[in-house]
């Protein structure tokens, strides 16, 4: 789960400094610890201007604030009958790719048909999916065709709260419940509906609002959508969600709440295609994030049966294998980085394994991991961080993240970004998922029990990042 990082009053500059200092001595002692927890997600890493965000943050404590983002300029290419998601885009639905970043609203597999290129709502108890790509401020793109039916009705339920409406409304006056409305909040610009039937296009730019550590609002977020080539909404500003109907309100799960309360913490949140009982039809859905914050929410992943393979902060039972060191054990994430001698090396987890799916996320910071797994050596004797382990047999399976193969994936690996590896080991069978798309299926003629590990490999990438190190958490594994 994402954790916003703290701030430090001694982040700011000049009177900016000064301004926050003497607001907190305002309220006294006594109220330092209600000062904003999250503050630095929304003014150091938003890409918003950071003054007025700071002076907009505590304006927050009695009124609502406004952003200073203004997306006027964002006119997105809708020429195409249908439109390639770009190189820093994160694809959620592609079914001819076999992409499908979505879960139902018990954190499960959907069960909305695909067919071909498309998907098709199957209704039941708003039967609402949501994508596994959590994000704060970001670019979503979605395609989308509306049976003739009267009234037929769905929407993109952006961070679960704030509904770009999709309904037939050809020949309708505008509203803030036609298509193109922010429900509730902006009757739509223009009438942009193609009619039922028709393949059609909707582009958002997204502004996450802002909340503060009782969870609200102290800053708005913001809207700018285009439909089928036509401006829909422009800088369309909202606060508190106004619907009872929205996912996180009506017919909800223990599995949403979960993710709303890390959203009223963070700002970040994932988004939502509505069930609303009728056959919608989506395909090429991608949003491409426009800040540090989009990760992959674990909870939505990790299917019935798994278990953390890190109980704690601590790994004293694991062992390393050619020179790799543990660099930091923290709040579930491991660091690993070369030793002295500028070695990488393996970091093995405990226990030995056969058939298994193994999942975790990583982020690769100067150079790209290896997982190496069914890996016959002799760590019995060398608990701990221990020296080299050496290899007493030379098999093993294992696969490179930074194999020029994995370039074509649809979501490819990213540096300094979380990634999302699963391993499916099945007798003869081994099956490779990187960031949702399938990466390399191989044959193993020859199955063997042995040992899982994460490799730091030596890297020539050192000038441009640092001193190399791999960041994994979220280790989980099942067995078959």
């Amino acid at each position: 789960m994402q954790r916003a990082k703290q701030c430090n009053l001694f982040f700011y500059p000049g009177y900016r400094r000064w301004m926050l200092f003497l607001f907190l001595l305002s309220y006294g002692a006594t109220n330092l610890a209600a000062a904003p927890k999250y503050l630095p997600v929304c003014i150091q890493e938003s890409g918003l201007n950071s003054e007025t965000a700071a002076t907009d943050a505590i304006a927050g404590s009695e009124n609502t604030a406004q952003s200073e983002v203004d997306d006027s300029d964002f006119a997105p290419d809708q020429s195409a009958e249908t439109v390639p998601a770009p190189e820093d885009a994160i694809v959620l639905f592609d079914a001819e790719r076999g992409i499908n970043l979505f879960r139902n609203k018990l954190g499960g597999s959907t069960d909305w048909n695909v067919a071909g290129d498309l998907m098709e709502v199957v209704s039941g108890n708003s039967n609402h999916i949501v994508s596994m790509v959590h994000f704060q401020d970001a670019d979503i793109h979605v395609e989308f065709m509306t049976v003739d039916a009267e009234n037929c009705n769905s929407g993109i339920y952006v961070h679960g709260n704030y509904e770009l409406q999709i309904m037939n409304s050809v020949n309708k006056e505008l509203s803030n419940h036609t298509m193109g409305a922010v429900y509730g909040f902006h009757q739509p610009l223009v009438n942009a509906d193609r009619g039922p039937g028709q393949w059609q296009i909707a582009d958002i730019r997204y502004r996450a609002p802002v909340r503060n550590e009782e969870g609200e609002v102290v800053r708005e977020g913001s809207i700018t959508a285009w439909m089928n080539g036509q401006k829909v909404q422009e800088n369309a500003r909202f606060a508190e969600p106004r619907s009872t109907y929205h996912p996180f309100r009506f017919r909800t799960t223990d599995f949403l709440r979960e993710i709303w309360e890390q959203q009223k913490a963070t700002s970040t949140g994932p988004v939502f295609l509505q069930d609303h009982d009728h056959p919608v039809k989506f395909r090429n859905v991608w949003i491409r994030p426009l800040d540090e914050h989009a990760f992959f929410y674990a909870d939505s992943f990790a299917e019935e049966g798994f278990e953390s393979i890190i109980a704690s902060d601590s790994i004293d039972d694991w062992a390393v294998r050619e020179g790799a060191m543990v660099t930091r054990v923290q709040d579930g994430e491991i660091t690993v980085g070369w030793n002295d001698s500028g070695e990488g090396g393996i970091l093995c987890v405990p226990g030995s394994r056969t058939d298994f799916i193994l999942e975790a996320e990583f982020m690769p910071m100067g150079c790209r991991p290896c997982f190496v797994f069914r890996a016959g050596f002799d760590r019995s004797s060398t608990p701990g961080n221990s020296p080299v382990v050496p290899p007493i047999q030379s098999f093993e399976q294992r696969i490179s993240t930074g194999s020029d193969d994995l370039d074509s994936l649809v979501n490819p690996v990213r540096d300094q970004r979380w990634n999302l590896i699963r391993i499916e080991c099945s007798g003869e069978k081994i099956l490779y998922t990187i960031n949702g798309g399938k990466a390399v299926e191989i044959a193993d003629a020859n199955p063997q029990t042995g040992f899982i590990g994460f490799e730091l490999p030596r890297t020539s990438h050192e000038e441009s990042y640092g001193e190399p190190a791999v960041k994994f958490r979220n280790i989980r594994i099942k067995g078959l």
